[in-house]
């Protein structure tokens, strides 16, 4: 049985490849299927009939070929505002929640997203990014009140979420908060302590905080 042939998004293919995260075998796909999608053009039709190409065989093919699809020239700062703004073809609508409720996270996410050069890292890989931003952004430069928002926010994602959700919290943050390599159980346990005495928006103390610190 024949799979169905995916849509080529030509924006998501430019940002990828202006962060180096398309291989030169790839273009020979990307560009059948922008022929097939009604674009043309002397540099798609060239990319279309290559065999196994090396980046040097590409030449400015793929740039010609992004002009053929109606797209302007676009640098890396551009192509990773574009990649913040398809954010839910890349990661969860929980990591999602995080990004858009915490803008401080901002900066490390798109280096993040740089990093992956529009490759979905993985839920998981997301969620330790923002334990990385939680422990050395936020409790290591003392900002209280913020990581208490940040625990009523997951408490509230854990309540409101089905187990894929649960299990990316549980897991993905608390486990990986534990292990983290600045600080390790000792942050752990400072942290939520001091969480612990601060009350949350609901004026109640944290009890995903409490299940989540050793006994």
């Amino acid at each position: 049985m024949t799979e169905p042939k995916k849509h080529l998004d030509p924006q998501l293919l430019q940002a990828r490849w202006v962060l180096g995260g398309v291989a030169p075998e790839e273009w020979v796909d990307q560009a059948i299927s922008a022929l097939d999608q009604g674009f043309d053009g002397a540099a798609l039709r060239q990319l279309a009939g290559l065999v196994r190409p090396t980046q040097r065989d590409l030449g400015h093919l793929p740039e010609r070929a992004l002009a053929e699809m109606g797209l302007d020239p676009c640098d890396k700062e551009r192509a990773v505002s574009l990649l913040v703004a398809r954010g839910a073809t890349l990661t969860s609508e929980t990591i999602l929640s995080l990004v858009e409720g915490f803008p401080a996270f901002s900066p490390r996410w798109r280096k993040h997203l740089e990093y992956w050069r529009g490759e979905p890292a993985g839920n998981y890989i997301d969620m330790a990014e923002f334990v990385h931003f939680v422990v050395e952004d936020l409790y290591e430069k003392g900002n209280l009140d913020e990581m208490r928002r940040v625990f009523d926010c997951l408490e509230r994602l854990f309540a409101e979420g089905n187990q894929e959700t649960r299990d990316l919290i549980a897991l993905g943050f608390f486990e990986t908060l534990q292990t983290s390599r600045r600080g390790g159980l000792t942050a752990t346990l400072s942290l939520s302590r001091s969480l612990a005495r601060c009350p949350t928006e609901s004026g109640k103390k944290s009890d995903a905080i409490g299940k989540a610190s050793p006994a």
